[in-house]
């Protein structure tokens, strides 16, 4: 879920980018310590791939403005096709799917 709408987005970005990010995984973050240990956080992905999605938006001078992007997306028109560096195991070949998004066409979960 995106918790920035955007008449948010227009008043923190300077340049009038507007555009909404999500992950199509679990994103490990300190708000996972509320759900007592319910989520298996060594199948998320770390902060760093949303970081790294924003900033490629961020350098596309405005032509990202008015797109939703999922983190992969923006990733692979970045260049990037390897993204185990961003798992938290980087051996697990199970990642949590985000509860907010379909699950990616290419997973059967």
């Amino acid at each position: 879920m995106n918790p920035l709408n955007e008449s948010e987005a227009r008043l923190v970005t300077p340049r009038e980018l507007v555009a909404h990010l999500d992950d199509p995984r679990w994103i490990v973050t300190a708000a996972l310590a509320m759900l007592g240990g319910a989520v298996r956080t060594n199948e998320c992905r770390r902060p760093e791939i949303a970081a790294d999605a924003a900033y490629w938006i961020l350098t596309r001078s405005g032509e990202a403005s008015g797109h939703f992007f999922l983190d992969e997306e923006a990733l692979r028109a970045a260049g990037v096709d390897d993204f185990r560096r961003y798992n938290v195991d980087p051996e697990s070949e199970r990642l949590l799917p985000d509860i907010f998004l379909d699950p990616p066409a290419t997973e059967s979960t």
